[in-house]
């Protein structure tokens, strides 16, 4: 068998709503921040993930939490979860974590996942996680939010927030408290997972783009790198 190329990110992927789980070899990425919570767990050695002040954490289960900047340094088979910030099992995981932007995963955690399971098994095991009763997010965001996740880029926000009765700063401050992140920030990982499913059903990149809301494969491509730390071409093959 041939071992993946080091610069291509090579393994099982599955994008449900609010989750996206990745089993395999993990390739190439440069410093970025998420709009998601971030879970890594290492089926090898210890893990090596460098923060923007440069200093490398090292564990097996290493979480991130949303919005801040980091890359993987390894390259070894891993699982990676990225989990939408405004979910309970999101909230649920975030509340067990201590203060710390990067640190290792609660172990009521890792003890509901199987890493020798299918990136699909990792998602389905998430979902069915009885977590406890977490305190809810405005409604007004969550109205927000759900216009938002199939809503075209262009004056995204400015719609969303007349839609829920806000003007558009203070839908943006009532996001960034809740969410950790920039609304912004959020709105965009929702184009991205839209124009993944479309590659994933058969789109070429251009089309893909569209259907994501972007304004062409430059922006979207662009916006990949940013958020994910990797361009199109390293991960393309991994959704057909």
């Amino acid at each position: 068998m041939k071992k993946p190329k080091p610069n291509l990110w090579s393994g099982d992927v599955c994008i449900s709503e609010g989750i996206m789980a990745f089993i395999g070899h993990a390739g190439d990425n440069s410093p970025h921040s998420h709009a998601t919570l971030q879970i890594t767990l290492s089926h090898t050695e210890s893990l090596r993930l460098e923060d923007s002040s440069g200093r490398v954490h090292t564990s097996k289960k290493l979480y991130v939490r949303p919005g801040i900047k980091h890359a993987l340094l390894n390259s070894s088979k891993v699982t990676l979860i990225l989990i939408e910030p405004q979910s309970s099992l999101a909230r649920y995981i975030l509340s067990l974590c201590p203060a710390n932007p990067i640190g290792d995963v609660p172990a009521e955690i890792i003890a509901n996942l199987n890493i020798n399971n299918k990136a699909i098994e990792i998602v389905s095991a998430l979902k069915k996680l009885v977590v406890t009763e977490q305190a809810g997010i405005d409604p007004r965001l969550s109205q927000a939010l759900l216009f938002l996740r199939h809503a075209p880029l262009k004056n995204a926000i400015r719609n969303a927030a007349t839609t829920c009765h806000l003007s558009e700063s203070r839908l943006r401050a009532i996001a960034t408290k809740h969410l950790e992140i920039p609304l912004s920030k959020w709105v965009l990982w929702c184009a991205i997972a839209r124009a993944s499913n479309a590659i994933a059903e058969g789109e070429s990149l251009a089309e893909a783009a569209v259907t994501g809301g972007f304004a062409d494969q430059a922006h979207y491509t662009r916006t990949l790198h940013k958020l994910m730390g990797i361009t199109p071409g390293k991960t393309t093959h991994l959704l057909k």
